[in-house]
């Protein structure tokens, strides 16, 4: 029988299954298992996450400083017991525990990078039905009597204050992507909710279905936003290293943009697999899950500002290399006008050397010979010195052409 009103105040959702997702970086040098290990050594003090499920899924190949691979870290609970809250607390303080494990890896083992951008765990949580209630259909009436209670599972980090106003919870119970009035699929950017009733004698294979075109979504569209966020830190980074560079540093910085094209053509890569998903699936659900996961994620705003960024880059980069050169010319002028005065002054003393020699104190010419040695040796001295100066100043300037 379908019963279409509204839960009842004692109604609960059943949750047999409460998971968190960690995107990471790790090297080639540290196993999966070991990463679990080092993890389960932080939070020994939480019941719940010491006899948690760990499994880690490799995501990609993503060359970053001293990782290699992208992954995400799954830890998955178990049921989550409702009888005696609606949201029961003791989930909140698990998520503030993995934030501090996360935090302390990242800082102690330069093995792992785990996502500490991001202000927590994501969260799935799977509902195999309700309390006191069996073959509840979710038409969008059904979804807006019920829509407090749905929202705190929705977005799953939210407020739960009782005075929010009405347009809050329409916000939280907006997109539902089943297309049966069965069964609730909902995306946030920080969770997402399954609801799927369990007596199905078909909810293995649902669920099956599910973890393939829904969930591995979901983690890699999280994931891919986690890269490009990293990438966006490395722009600023290098953007603030060329403001302070000295002009000879030009070749290093060019290395470095080059690093972090190298990294967003990766990124590229690894989006360009949902994209392609997206225009080979024909299933209506299945595009349907990806487009969401694009726009909850904000994947190709992101990619936008990466873009928008490295253009930056190379604007200030050719700035910096007009800079340079200016100085490299002012510089070969200066020596040029040095020249020029001494060419100008070597005819002076030959002139000088003519008069002089009518005035030789003896027939040997013996000190006005000293003299004009001397003077000839402070002008070859100098003559060497700009030649040099010049020279090395032409060596520069062609060398930065050739960049």
């Amino acid at each position: 029988m379908t019963e279409n009103t509204s839960l009842q105040a004692s109604s609960r959702f059943i949750i047999p299954d409460f998971r968190f997702y960690i995107t990471l970086f790790h090297s080639d040098s540290i196993l999966h298992g070991e990463i679990i290990q080092k993890f389960r050594n932080e939070v020994t003090d939480q019941d719940k996450l010491a006899n948690a499920k760990y499994d880690i899924q490799h995501l990609a190949d993503f060359p970053y400083r001293h990782y290699h691979k992208l992954a995400v870290l799954r830890i998955s609970i178990g049921e989550v017991d409702t009888s005696t809250e609606y949201k029961p607390s003791n989930v909140f303080e698990m998520s503030q525990k993995l934030k501090s494990a996360l935090l302390e890896l990242s800082n102690s083992v330069d093995t792992i990078l785990f996502d500490t951008i991001n202000l927590h765990p994501y969260v799935l949580v799977i509902s195999s039905g309700i309390t006191e209630k069996i073959n509840v259909m979710w038409p969008p009436e059904m979804i807006q009597e019920n829509k407090k209670n749905l929202g705190g599972w929705i977005e799953y980090y939210s407020g739960q204050w009782n005075d929010y106003s009405d347009e809050l919870f329409d916000e939280r119970i907006r997109n539902n992507l089943s297309n049966r009035l069965s069964e609730l699929h909902y995306i946030r950017s920080n969770s997402a909710f399954i609801y799927m009733e369990r007596h199905d004698v078909r909810w293995q294979q649902w669920m099956n279905y599910m973890e393939e075109i829904f969930i591995s979504q979901i983690m890699l569209s999280r994931s891919i936003l986690y890269s490009l966020m990293i990438l966006n830190q490395e722009l600023d980074d290098v953007s603030e290293r060329i403001r302070n560079m000295p002009s000879d540093s030009i070749k290093k910085l060019e290395e470095e943009v080059k690093f972090v094209e190298d990294l967003q053509l990766l990124a590229s890569e690894i989006t360009s697999n949902l994209s392609k998903e997206k225009l080979m699936n024909r299933l209506h659900h299945s595009t349907k899950v990806i487009n969401e996961c694009f726009r909850v994620f904000s994947i190709d705003d992101a990619h936008q500002l990466i873009d928008q960024k490295i253009g930056k880059l190379h604007e200030m980069l050719q700035k910096a290399h007009e800079t340079a050169q200016t100085k490299l010319q002012n510089q070969q002028k200066r020596w040029i006008l040095i020249l020029n005065g001494l060419i100008g002054y070597q005819v002076i003393f030959t002139i000088a050397e003519q008069i002089t020699n009518q005035f030789s104190i003896d027939e040997n010419g013996r000190p006005y010979k000293i003299f004009i040695g001397i003077l000839w040796s402070v002008v070859g001295l100098i003559l060497s010195v700009s030649l040099g100066g010049l020279v090395k100043t032409y060596l520069k300037s062609k060398g930065k052409g050739e960049q």
